[in-house]
């Protein structure tokens, strides 16, 4: 799970799930499944959500743990 962005978005900007998937131009499903951490952000993705809450993207995203 993106914890980090979670917070951010949930907490110190009380947004939806449903807005931050408008903002990307993606389904409210494929949001939820980027956020919890079964698919990967694209880096468009990751750029946008980090100017919009004005932080560094390696502030905001936990990397990726490899599937082995």
């Amino acid at each position: 799970m993106q914890k980090k962005l979670f917070l951010e978005r949930k907490i110190e900007r009380s947004m939806t799930q449903k807005d931050m998937a408008d903002l990307l131009g993606i389904s409210v499903m494929t949001y939820k499944r980027k956020e919890s951490g079964e698919y990967p952000f694209n880096q468009d993705e990751m750029f946008k959500i980090a100017e919009l809450f004005n932080v560094k993207i390696d502030e905001l995203f936990e990397d990726r743990k490899p599937v082995l």
